[in-house]
């Protein structure tokens, strides 16, 4: 039966070892890494803490702390315009991605 119980079902054994196990910041982190993103900005607070620890493990994604979300915006904008080219807001993270 290979790991199947009654029914044709997996039993959560097997289950437990075929999932990877993800917290949403660090899918976020792997959405960001899978898009080209070398920077990011923001204002870490309570709402977005678990995207912060990932980041923290993520040394090749550059984090810019700013003092406002709108600063963050118009930062993230003149970094992509600096560096690739026009880019898509995508809110409510206040990333940028370049234009493809």
């Amino acid at each position: 039966m290979s790991g199947r119980g009654e029914q044709g079902r997996q039993s959560p054994e097997s289950a437990d070892r075929l999932l990877t196990h993800m917290t949403g910041g660090q899918a976020v982190v792997a959405a960001l890494r899978a898009h080209g993103v070398d920077a990011v900005f923001g204002m870490p607070g309570v709402h977005n803490l678990a995207l912060y620890d990932a980041l923290c493990d993520a040394p090749d994604i550059r984090h810019v702390v700013v003092r406002h979300e709108q600063g963050a915006g118009f930062a993230a904008d003149g970094y992509a315009r600096a560096t690739v080219g026009p880019v898509w807001p995508s809110p409510p993270l206040d990333r940028a991605q370049p234009m493809r």
